[in-house]
């Protein structure tokens, strides 16, 4: 184990020579729970991060995602983040604020500063658990995992799918991002949905990489 950003991260868990080519060649699986992950919701909450974001929040349509920076109101960069539009709920807009470990506490600040009444902001990076599947046979893999209801992300883009029978987790559970797929899920749920994806499944394995 290692510390990196304020969390205890493995270095490697087998010869990391080993975890790089499974990686280069088939399918290496990442714990990237230290990643911040901020929900903004409600009326006024597509309002507030356009007042932040450097790109176009309007424009996102459900189920995409954008890199941008957020700015301070100086225009000094608070950090840089991945914004995804999330499926709205019955009393407004939602998105999720994908966060550097270091700039969580801050970006969290920042947000809850500005937020009036009809914005919420949630910190759900110690109730939702991300994992990274990165290398050539991710979407064999998946699909290996989801069975027959799978289809592939685009870049970019976020869907809810349900792998080896662990229910649907929330929010943004599967996405495309520079060819790797970020795979969410509850706390409570992690040790087996890790299990799961490391597992064979019609001849396909991935393997945990530090």
């Amino acid at each position: 184990m290692t510390e990196f950003q304020g969390w205890q991260v493995p270095a490697h868990y087998t010869d990391p020579v080993e975890e790089y080519h499974a990686v280069r060649t088939a399918a290496g699986l990442f714990d990237v729970g230290f990643l911040g992950r901020i929900e903004v919701s409600g009326p006024g909450a597509e309002a507030l991060l356009q007042s932040v974001f450097t790109r176009d929040v309007a424009r996102l349509t459900e189920g995409s995602a954008q890199y941008g920076i957020l700015c301070s109101e100086s225009g000094s960069i608070i950090d840089t983040v991945l914004l995804f539009k999330l499926p709205p709920e019955r009393l407004g807009k939602r998105f999720l604020v994908t966060t550097n470990a270091v700039s969580r506490d801050k970006v969290l600040a920042w947000f809850t500063r500005l937020a009036g009444m009809n914005v919420r902001v949630a910190d759900l990076t110690r109730d939702v658990a991300q994992f990274a599947l990165q290398g050539p046979l991710v979407d064999a893999v998946l699909e290996a995992l989801a069975g027959e209801h799978f289809q592939k992300i685009k870049q970019k883009k976020a869907r809810s799918m349900k792998l080896a029978d662990v229910p649907s987790p929330f929010p943004a559970p599967a996405s495309r991002e520079n060819g790797d797929m970020r795979c969410s899920c509850r706390r409570s749920r992690p040790r087996r949905s890790g299990a799961r994806c490391s597992l064979p499944g019609r001849g396909l394995a991935s393997s945990p990489a530090g």
